[in-house]
């Protein structure tokens, strides 16, 4: 939940132009001593996504590996966004 609002709060201060191309848009990032460092040269909404993805990945590696994989009970299909309609 805090992740997504991370990109939302991307989006809503005008540092990326839209929800959707948040989950495409690629970053460039390096791990250094286990921790996920942002390139720096890079547009300031890549800049935001790989803050906030380097964020949500921190807090992970604070709790312990589930030991299984949930799964869901039936497949639930979404309608597509607007702009990945055909």
């Amino acid at each position: 939940m805090h992740h997504d609002k991370c990109y939302d709060a991307a989006v809503d201060a005008k540092i990326c132009y839209d929800v959707a191309w948040e989950y495409i848009d690629g970053y460039k990032w390096t791990c250094s001593n286990g921790t996920a460092v942002c390139a720096e040269k890079q547009t300031a909404c890549k800049m935001a996504l790989c803050a906030c993805d380097a964020a949500v990945v921190q807090c992970w590696s604070k709790h312990p590996k589930p030991e299984k994989k949930l799964k869901c009970n039936h497949i639930r299909k979404l309608p597509l966004p607007y702009g990945f309609q055909h």
